[in-house]
């Protein structure tokens, strides 16, 4: 394909303007999840030579405090129906080429109101898996889930996105099985990794045989199935170091107060500076709570890290072929094993983390990620 003409693209995801993407910006907390990687995306389209607008959901004095690439708009505290006109007519304004969704199956939902009032091709790449993310979700969530569909039948019975994205296979065949997405409506492009945790930055990170869980604390990420591993992994290796990963408030407010003795509290802080001096990284999760793939768990495999997780959503396509281990969800005996595995033998460590970082290093790369996105680009704005 011919490089195409500079294109003006509009990014669209929720919390872009919650939080820092730089050490400029002085919000609470650091980027993560969907508007981390939406983020990431847009930064490389203008070092492409592209021009990026971003809407997001956010107070309107938070855009002022962006230090960003890309010039950022918002539709105000979070998407919804009721500011659906004010994001056509934010499009009006901007006149992007092609506008480009980013989230769950609710913004989804979003992009095709949007769809329905303008003109303009519209993507959506799906960061959840939206059959796995309704059985994970609370009843609220669910509840609100149906009413847009029933509020909004009309509206999506005529509009269709141009395109999905999705970041693995087992995300594809899951739309293609439980939500009847047409094969040739989806394709599969694994992003690159954030550049602060690009796999030339894992310098530094020695094998000190250490254990950090690094999922989060929240329901369903497997914190309390951590804990209760702990006494059966310290009574065959009673010196080994055990922490926690926090990246915000929330999670540290839980860390301490489950602190207990010898477990260590790292954060809130990057990432890379939480896992430096762990070697074994637990994420347990007993639900689909997380980006699919997590972005914490490729960041960890391209940092050699040896990974130990469950087999939810596509992490058994990302963790599989021996690039980490798999154990039973809420089954803190399993994963005691798997650490106790890890730890008595150097050389599978070692092979594991190889293995992992190779991994990384082949699928996740920006300029195939924006390659491919932009031939997506392309065959919609002209069929």
């Amino acid at each position: 394909m011919p490089p195409l003409d500079p294109l003006r693209i509009c990014v669209v995801a929720p919390l872009l303007g919650e939080a820092s993407a730089n050490g400029e910006e002085r919000l609470n907390g650091i980027l993560g999840g969907t508007s981390r990687i939406t983020h990431e995306l847009g930064t490389h389209f203008v070092e492409a030579g592209h021009t990026v607008i971003a809407i997001t959901d956010c107070p309107k004095h938070n855009v002022s405090l962006l230090k960003r690439e890309y010039e950022t708009f918002t539709v105000g505290s979070r998407f919804s129906v009721t500011n659906a006109a004010k994001f056509v007519r934010i499009l009006e304004t901007i006149k992007p080429d092609i506008v480009h969704f980013h989230g769950g199956e609710l913004m989804s939902i979003y992009a095709r109101l949007v769809k329905s009032k303008n003109s303009r091709p519209i993507i959506h790449t799906f960061t959840f898996i939206p059959s796995l993310a309704r059985k994970s979700a609370k009843v609220t969530a669910r509840a609100e889930l149906l009413l847009s569909r029933v509020l909004l039948a009309r509206s999506l019975r005529e509009s269709e996105l141009d395109h999905i994205v999705v970041l693995t296979e087992f995300a594809r065949q899951k739309l293609i099985s439980d939500d009847h997405f047409l094969p040739g409506q989806i394709s599969v492009v694994p992003y690159g990794l954030p550049r602060d945790s690009d796999p030339e930055s894992a310098e530094g990170h020695e094998d000190l045989g250490g254990v950090i869980c690094v999922s989060g604390t929240r329901a369903g990420r497997g914190f309390r199935t951590f804990l209760s591993a702990l006494p059966e992994i310290r009574s065959k290796f009673p010196g080994v170091r055990v922490a926690l990963a926090v990246r915000d408030r929330d999670d540290l407010e839980v860390g301490l107060k489950n602190r207990i003795s010898g477990l260590q509290v790292m954060g809130p802080a990057r990432l890379s500076h939480s896992v430096s001096s762990h070697s074994i990284v637990v994420m347990p999760f007993s639900e689909h709570v997380a980006v699919d793939p997590p972005i914490s768990m490729l960041e960890c495999m391209g940092w050699g890290k040896q990974i130990i997780s469950t087999p939810i959503a596509s992490i058994p396509e990302i963790v599989g072929l021996n690039r980490g281990i798999l154990v039973p969800t809420q089954n803190p005996v399993a994963l005691a094993n798997g650490v106790l595995q890890l730890l008595g033998d150097e050389s599978l460590r070692q092979t594991i983390g190889n293995n992992a970082q190779g991994f990384i290093g082949k699928m996740y790369k920006w300029d195939v990620a924006i390659k491919s996105i932009l031939n997506i680009y392309d065959q919609c704005m002209h069929k």
